[in-house]
């Protein structure tokens, strides 16, 4: 099954939701003696400003009271737990029965990106995807997928991991020297849609080698930065699970394949949207904005 097949048309189904997650003051923020103006309201649907003082420095934004109503909001105080069963959760349920989601990181530097999707590892392995308190969405998710499949199931998880920079792509699991200056093709199929050819896609099997790809990507992107003198602003990074799962078929002992693929993008510049228009104007697509 791919994600092009049908549904009930019974069943109304928002396929991309826009959600918001404030995060706390930092240290250095504390210090200096900033304060937080952003208040979240306990329906979860809004955020606004603080009142201000006409004096206060933020006066050039007098008057803009809401940001505006979205799917979802998580205040400072949300924790890596919450954001993932609030909005993960129930996505993982489509990739494993055979749908293409995506989920989109976008802020500026420092806005708790990183942290929200890959989040910090725990080295004493005691704790499970629901119950991680600093994990992030990317191994979460693979923890969950190899926690619901099982041992009774046979499926093969392949990730890949690249960076877009200036329209170019490149391989950040590729142990080639020159993996970091040699820019990857992408090839559209009318039938398959868009596809990175020559992207190395890795098999894992356990939550450890999952982190150890993450690392690995992260220096590669560092890397490549000095190599390359990139901009930060420009660069765009690309998680991607695959998930095929073999079922017996019902007929002369066939295969079913069942094959669900979830992207992570994770970005600053706002032009990257444009990227994922098609993948919203497909009813079977779920893309989720952070």
């Amino acid at each position: 099954m791919s994600a092009t097949r049908s549904r009930d048309n019974s069943v109304k189904r928002k396929n991309v939701q826009v959600v918001v997650r404030v995060r706390p003051l930092s240290e250095s923020e504390r210090f200096s003696g900033n304060k937080n103006i952003v208040s979240c309201d306990f329906g979860g649907k809004t955020v606004s400003l603080k009142n201000v003082n006409a004096s206060d420095s933020l006066r050039f934004i007098q008057g803009q009271k809401c940001f505006g109503s979205y799917d979802k909001v998580f205040g400072p105080e949300s924790t890596q737990i919450e954001v993932y069963e609030g909005v993960l959760a129930p996505l993982m349920k489509e990739v494993l029965n055979g749908y293409n989601c995506t989920v989109f990181a976008y802020g500026q530097t420092g806005s708790g990106k990183t942290f929200t999707m890959e989040g910090r590892h725990d080295d004493s392995n005691d704790y499970t995807w629901n119950t991680d308190p600093t994990a992030g969405i990317i191994p979460r998710a693979l923890q969950q997928i190899f926690s619901e499949l099982g041992v009774d199931i046979d499926y093969t998880v392949r990730v890949s991991f690249v960076e877009l920079y200036n329209e170019q792509i490149f391989d950040l699991l590729s142990r080639s020297e020159n993996s970091q200056l040699e820019s990857l093709r992408i090839f559209d199929d009318k039938e398959k849609g868009v596809s990175i050819i020559g992207a190395e896609e890795v098999i894992v099997l356990s939550l450890k080698e999952v982190y150890d790809l993450l690392r690995r990507g992260a220096e590669k992107r560092r890397t490549a930065t000095t190599l390359m003198n990139m901009t930060s602003s420009r660069s765009h990074s690309v998680f991607t699970i695959s998930v095929m799962i073999r079922e017996p078929g019902l007929v002369d002992g066939e295969e079913l394949l069942r094959q669900g693929k979830l992207n992570w993008w994770i970005s600053l510049a706002p032009k990257i949207l444009d990227v994922l228009e098609r993948q919203i104007l497909e009813l079977e697509k779920r893309v989720y904005f952070y």
